[in-house]
């Protein structure tokens, strides 16, 4: 430690700063043009903070080391799996026949490998292999995957060596005929789908001002080799029937780091680091949504000034997005580095949280919709938001790289990296943790009618999650909120309360009074009572007597 100390103190100096001073001096530095953070800037760091603890001593050893992360900024998901998620819409349980139906496989990238990972026999298999070869002094990571399950087609945004970025286009094989589909490649740092048929795709450029559209079909049984021939030397290709049209150039005002899929009609979502989340319109040939039309593509307004936007904190990333239907309309879940909102198609807020909840960079892993309740996945638990707006812990966690892939009946799916290991040929592996999905929809269905005022027949909601999902892992959590609700929701809470073991005589009698049903609460008394050890005296003193004093109150009140 004290060999650690020396070599730590010929780099620092006394005093120590705060984290805001810090990173007003790191936008000050890049501002500067100074925007690259050394080693000897985060050992400084290090001993300044440990001296400061230490009170200033300079021949004491070091009885306490902060741990430096280093954290990549270009992408704060570095080290996290690169899935697609299947999220589950809104009335997913409502299906003919009572059979609720989930995808066959979910999907992940393994370095230059898409992968599948069959749901119902839990097998795993290369589902195609992007790239033939890479060289091995180049280095790549996948960054992003998006996929269109209406157009079978996949976009993999890689990253070379931290300097070039490209999007591998793959369609899946959905005819027996169709034996080998090959790939193609454009030049792009992001994409994302549009509209409501996700015939439409977007690719941003490497300058995070240039945009190409492509226009698909809008059919699954377009021909694979039309997608490779359209992107060709990056020409626009003839228009017909059973071509992809484009590339329709645009051009963003300023920099734009992400670009989002929208279920919108001709509608983007934009992000810019620090700034807004901004929609913008792409429609080919109208000036009434785009401000110029040049030789180099249509210029697109990213300019938030009578526009509506989302504002983002300082030094605020946003890392997913991803969208639910409701009966008023599309909804989104974001996540960024410092915050988990559900936001309108208008991007009002909804429901949001800020909390950070453990001390992992970023706080927040990922996203997942079930039916509506929004999960989300931190380093140490998964976790529910609420369309009030409160966070409620459903699953302790013990991966801190873990994401969530999906949701069955009776499980959680998340996918995480595997260890360091030379023998092990696969670097991601999905795991399963079990946890009843009746919370989720019960919390989420309530919390949505009460905040969001939506429009749905609340009672035969109710009725059908509860008749299909195991009530046994119930907890108190919901029957809270339960209890407080409509009488539908306070007559459930009590009878989930009487028939479920994992409730006490004592909690029963709580959501019976908290409900308004003082006859079984009554009731629920009477028993106890019976089977006092004091029966058939109550003294005054007693626990039971003092509940039955407070149900008089109850009902008086």
């Amino acid at each position: 430690a004290s060999v650690l100390k020396e070599k730590l103190s010929a780099l620092g100096s006394s005093g120590i700063l705060a984290d805001h001073q810090l990173q007003s001096q790191l936008q000050e530095h890049h501002l500067k043009g100074h925007s690259h953070l050394t080693i000897s800037d985060i050992a400084r760091k290090a001993f300044l903070h440990s001296h400061f603890m230490e009170g200033h001593t300079k021949s004491a050893p070091i009885s306490r080391l902060p741990l430096i992360a280093v954290l990549d900024t270009k992408h704060h998901l570095k080290h996290i799996p690169v899935v697609q998620p299947f999220h589950l819409e809104l009335n997913f349980f409502n299906k003919e026949n009572r059979v609720l139906h989930y995808p066959v496989r979910a999907f992940y990238v393994d370095g230059p490998n898409l992968m599948a990972y069959n749901l119902s026999s839990g097998l795993e298999n290369t589902y195609k292999k992007l790239y033939n070869s890479v060289p091995g002094h180049v280095e790549y990571q996948a960054n992003y995957l998006i996929y269109s399950k209406k157009q079978h087609l996949f976009l993999v945004a890689y990253e070379f060596s931290g300097i070039t970025t490209e999007v591998v286009l793959y369609r899946e094989n959905t005819e027996v005929e169709a034996v080998n589909c090959k790939s193609s490649t454009v030049k792009g740092l992001d994409a994302a789908f549009i509209g409501p048929n996700e015939n439409q795709f977007a690719i941003l450029d490497d300058d995070k001002t240039g945009l190409a559209l492509f226009t698909l079909p809008g059919g699954p049984s377009h021909d694979p080799k039309e997608i490779e021939k359209a992107f060709e030397e990056n020409q626009p290709t003839e228009t017909s029937d059973g071509s992809i049209k484009g590339p329709t150039p645009f051009m963003f005002e300023t920099e734009v780091d992400r670009i989002f899929s929208t279920p919108l009609e001709s509608t983007l979502m934009f992000a810019s680091h620090g700034n807004q989340i901004g929609l913008v319109k792409l429609v080919e040939g109208y000036r009434l949504l785009t401000s110029t039309s040049t030789s180099n593509g249509q210029y697109i307004s990213s300019n938030s000034e009578g526009k509506k936007s989302l504002k983002l904190k300082i030094n605020e990333i946003v890392l997913q997005v991803h969208w639910q239907e409701t009966l008023r309309g599309q909804v989104a879940g974001v996540l960024t580095t410092q915050r988990v909102l559900i936001v309108s198609a208008a991007l009002d807020i909804l429901a949001g949280t800020s909390t950070n909840f453990d001390k992992g960079l970023p706080p927040f892993r990922s996203l997942l919709w079930v039916g509506p309740a929004l999960l989300f996945s931190t380093a140490t638990a998964i976790s529910i938001l609420g369309w009030d707006g409160k966070v409620r812990t459903i699953l302790s966690i013990s991966m801190p790289r873990a994401v969530l892939v999906g949701a069955l009946n009776d499980r959680l799916l998340l996918a995480s990296p595997t260890e360091i290991n030379p023998r092990q040929k696969k670097g991601v592996e999905i795991k399963s943790c079990l946890v009843g999905l009746l919370e989720p929809l019960l919390i989420g269905f309530v919390t949505m009618q009460k905040s969001f005022k939506q429009k749905l027949e609340l009672s035969e909601t109710l009725y059908q999650i509860t008749s299909r999902f195991d009530s046994l892992r119930v907890t108190p959590r919901s029957l809270d909120i339960l209890a407080l609700g409509s009488p539908v929701c306070g007559d459930l809470a009590v009878s989930l309360s009487q028939s479920g073991p994992q409730f006490t005589q004592v909690m029963r009698g709580t959501y019976a009074v908290k409900s308004l049903h003082f006859s079984i609460a009554s009731s629920v008394l009477k028993d106890e009572f019976l089977r006092s050890r004091d029966y058939p005296r109550c003294p005054p003193t007693s626990h039971l007597f003092h509940r039955f004093r407070q149900l008089g109150y109850s009902c008086i009140r």
